[in-house]
């Protein structure tokens, strides 16, 4: 299956006897074996993923967000989930339900609106988006040094010879 710039392969795995999802380029070795199987008549992609948010399967859960204005009328121009559910709420905003899996990447669609998102439910979500906004805060709190490459010390150098000729 072909995903947001991915190939991904769906398998059974004995192992852990469940369907993992595997990205293609991050496949490092394989090896051909003389085994043989069919996939379950009953199995299709979209079906497995019915409630998950991307390609991540997990247990759905209810999902309640808020949209302000500015980004309001995008959000409701497109389906998102098949669950989703959006009404007007005031002020131009809209309020998003859903019933989805997939905590990760719902989290990282959130965080992609920036402010004009808030999480109201659950609170594991609202909480996960909270911190990784702090984090992303803390970079920008941090002084950043940036060592001077060699063609600006140039310029440097040939700025101070100029204002030399100049004050003489």
């Amino acid at each position: 299956m072909y995903f947001r710039g991915g190939i991904y392969l769906f398998a059974f795995v004995e192992e852990y006897q469940q369907i993992r999802t595997f990205a293609v380029e991050r496949i490092e070795t394989i090896e051909k074996l003389r085994d043989s199987f069919e996939k379950p008549p009953d199995f299709s992609v979209e079906s497995y993923l019915e409630s998950a948010f991307g390609l991540v399967k997990e247990e759905p859960f209810d999902v309640n967000i808020i949209f302000n204005k500015e980004i309001a009328e995008y959000v409701r121009s497109r389906v998102w989930h098949p669950s989703q559910q959006v009404r007007e709420i005031g002020d131009g905003r809209i309020r998003m339900k859903m019933h989805v899996g997939g905590e990760f990447e719902l989290g990282s669609w959130i965080l992609s609106f920036g402010s004009s998102a808030v999480v109201v439910s659950p609170d594991r979500l609202r909480r996960r988006v909270e911190a990784e906004l702090a984090r992303a805060l803390d970079n920008y709190r941090v002084e950043v040094t940036v060592a001077p490459t060699r063609k600006a010390k140039k310029i440097e150098s040939r700025k101070a010879a100029a204002a030399a000729v100049r004050r003489s």
